[in-house]
């Protein structure tokens, strides 16, 4: 084995191509002295370079890579297309491939990460099973006389062709008092009159309840005036005729309400543009009473 010592070796004259040809099936070897053999590769100006380098000695790999074998083109990456061999000696052929994009994926093969939300539907069908769509959720910051429940999607009206579920937890007020539940006239600036209800009221886990009904009121008391904090479930359907309010409550020291509530049959003409929560004795609700409003999808 014959062995030069140099630093530079330049072709005779200018353009002139320089070969390095070992003989037979021998091979040009770039080792190093120390360190993992490296292969770099200047620029013109002898300013800046890329390197190929070895794996280190701890990785035991004596892999051989072929060049691609097919056509260059962009927005193609580097593929193994095939192997001879196997293991660390394996000889691996490359090919310039695409990434392969399926229309079929499926979420069972998620196993973490998250999704952006600019992937998925503004709605999703109530056939497929979405039956409620959040279109409101609001946290009382300071206390307020009076709470407004209406759909900000809809002139902060609720929309007569369509059905609510609307939740109220956490919800305290300043003292003892009862809560009055009333509808919003059309302009949102007062409450209706004409409303037909009967509620019952279950008393410290009595299954005996006192009923009270009227057919032309303007409130429902729907909170217990000895308990200073309750949480309510309410179905309403706002439209013209066939309007109503499902109300179910709980208060503490186990009081609980329910309720259904309407327009009485000479007012068919109105609706239930939002409902409104207040104390007959202008009691404060307090802060961090939380209210989320839900819209059946019916499409």
């Amino acid at each position: 084995m014959s062995k030069i010592i140099l630093n530079k070796v330049e072709a005779k004259t200018t353009d002139q191509d320089l070969t390095i040809s070992p003989n037979g099936n021998g091979i040009v070897e770039v080792t190093g002295d120390g360190s993992d053999g490296l292969l770099k590769l200047k620029n013109a100006q002898q300013t800046n370079s890329v390197k190929i380098k070895a794996p280190p000695d701890s990785a035991s790999q004596n892999h051989t890579l072929i060049l691609p074998d097919n056509q260059i083109a962009a927005d193609k990456f580097l593929k193994v297309k095939s192997i001879t061999g196997s293991g660390a000696t394996a000889v691996g052929q490359l090919e310039y491939a695409s990434i392969a994009v399926s229309n079929d994926l499926n979420a069972s093969n998620l196993t973490s990460g998250t999704i952006p939300s600019a992937r998925l539907p503004s709605s999703f069908p109530a056939t497929g099973g979405a039956g409620l769509k959040l279109i409101s959720k609001f946290t009382i910051s300071t206390p307020v006389s009076y709470i407004d429940i209406n759909d900000p999607n809809n002139a902060n009206q609720l929309n007569v062709t369509k059905a609510y579920k609307i939740i109220g937890k956490n919800i305290t007020t300043a003292s003892n008092s009862n809560i009055n539940l009333a509808v919003h006239n059309s302009g949102r600036n007062g409450v209706e009159s004409g409303l037909t209800y009967t509620y019952w009221r279950f008393n410290n886990y009595n299954t005996t309840a006192s009923v009270i009904s009227s057919s032309s009121a303007t409130t429902v008391t729907v909170g217990n005036q000895s308990n200073t904090f309750f949480s309510f479930e309410a179905e309403v359907y706002p439209a013209q005729a066939y309007n109503y309010i499902h109300w179910v409550s709980y208060q503490s020291d186990d009081y609980r309400t329910k309720a259904y509530i309407s327009f009485n049959s000479s007012n068919t003409s109105k609706q239930i543009y939002g409902l409104r929560l207040s104390s007959p004795t202008n009691v404060n609700f307090n802060a961090n009473s939380q209210f989320l409003v839900y819209q059946y999808n019916e499409d």
